[in-house]
């Protein structure tokens, strides 16, 4: 039984660290993304691309942690 269950807390954790990485990476892509607008004169639409982004990510490290 306590095996089972560090079997599954084991693989959302992966799973969960897998997400964070792809986490980082958009917020990269993001920031590559409106700094290159900028170029163009044209901002970020109200700042929520960046916030929405940075709130996945610090969810999913929330989650992790709790495991």
């Amino acid at each position: 039984m306590k095996s089972d269950e560090l079997k599954e807390k084991a693989e959302q954790a992966e799973g969960l660290e897998e997400l964070i990485r792809k986490a980082e990476e958009a917020e990269m892509l993001v920031y590559d993304l409106c700094q290159e607008i900028q170029d163009f004169g044209i901002q970020e639409p109200h700042g929520w691309l960046s916030t929405i982004i940075g709130d996945l990510r610090q969810e999913l490290e929330d989650r992790l942690e709790r495991l």
